[in-house]
């Protein structure tokens, strides 16, 4: 399992989750985003968007699966540095 925390750089509205959303399932390992103490699929739009993330906001992205560490960094890459 492959576990990271960081700052989201961007509000994750519709356009930035249908994104987050579009390259999570790309992937075939099991990715979850979470922030405070809620807990989604990162290839759920409607769970992705209902988290509410605001930039700033501590979250943290597991992944469980062959391509675990890749699927990590490159989601983290795209919430940490987008603008």
């Amino acid at each position: 399992m492959t576990i990271k925390e960081f700052k989201s750089a961007v509000n994750i509205e519709a356009r930035v989750a249908a994104l987050l959303v579009q390259t999570a399932s790309k992937f075939s390992s099991r990715l979850l985003l979470r922030r405070d103490n809620m807990e989604v699929n990162c290839k759920s739009l409607m769970g992705i968007i209902s988290m509410c993330v605001a930039s700033g906001d501590v979250i943290t992205i597991s992944a469980n699966g062959a391509d675990e560490t890749e699927a990590v960094d490159t989601l983290c890459k795209m919430l940490a540095e987008a603008r």
